[in-house]
């Protein structure tokens, strides 16, 4: 079985994608709600005992609010950074430390988590192998260079960051300090940046890009997906898949 996604919520409000190949069940983030996540997993015919391990991109909110929950029946795996962050305000068993660039397995995934620039103490993505197929994830990031370019190679299915249109954030009610945030290389992909990116994963191998994290208030989903859909095109990529993520609907199974 190839490895599948599906994304229980992706954007400010919270993120949570759950990964599945047939033998283990990996969570990556657990921003939503306590309530909120049961409700899905239920819908997809899971529990939290179903899953083998929580996957913790970075300490925000948006990536950890039902973490005291989850932690109750699944392992929590983040940097040695980040748990020392959520040590502060959880209480919460954190015992498996991940190290940036250094792969690990849980059942019959291995994982490779990789660094990405954003705003927070140490923000990780990852690239997840089952011997066949290969899945990375890549959110929160304000850059996507080289090196993350580099490491998805191979992957027929990713997800990425397709965080906000440029002129909608531009003449947005942001505050200055909060849009310059944004901007920033430590901020987040615009709809520009990230078809850039799907462009050159689509040359490294990927066949299905899913664009996620899109804000609210300064992107919309159908201006997302035109955009990396139509550079692709531009680009002679016109038989690749293109999927947005939801804030609040359940994606179902995407499979790369």
């Amino acid at each position: 079985m190839a490895i599948k996604i599906c994304v229980l919520g992706s954007g400010s409000k919270g993120n949570s994608v759950l990964v599945h190949n047939g033998k283990n069940t990996l969570l990556i983030d657990c921003g939503l709600s306590a309530r909120t996540m049961m409700k899905k997993l239920k819908d997809l015919n899971f529990s939290p005992f179903d899953i083998d391990g929580v996957l913790i991109t970075h300490e925000h909110d948006d990536h950890v609010r039902s973490l005291d929950f989850m932690s109750k029946s699944v392992p929590v795996y983040a940097h040695e950074a980040v748990m020392d962050h959520l040590a502060m305000k959880y209480n919460v068993p954190l015992n498996h430390r991940m190290e940036f660039d250094r792969e690990f397995s849980i059942g019959s995934l291995d994982i490779h988590p990789f660094s990405v620039s954003h705003d927070a103490c140490f923000p990780l993505g990852f690239c997840l192998y089952d011997g066949q197929n290969k899945f990375t994830y890549a959110t929160d990031l304000g850059t996507c260079g080289n090196d993350i370019l580099s490491l998805a190679e191979g992957s027929s299915m990713v997800m990425i960051e397709s965080n906000h249109d440029v002129d909608m954030l531009l003449k947005g009610s942001y505050p200055e300090r909060l849009k310059r945030r944004i901007f920033s290389n430590k901020g987040h992909l615009s709809n520009e940046n990230c078809a850039e990116a799907a462009c050159r994963l689509a040359e490294k191998g990927a066949r299905r890009i899913v664009l996620g994290h899109l804000s609210e208030q300064n992107n919309c989903p159908e201006l997302a997906h035109w955009t990396t859909t139509e550079l692709l095109k531009s680009r002679g990529a016109s038989d690749i898949t293109v999927f947005v993520a939801n804030q609040d609907t359940t994606s179902g199974w995407l499979e790369g």
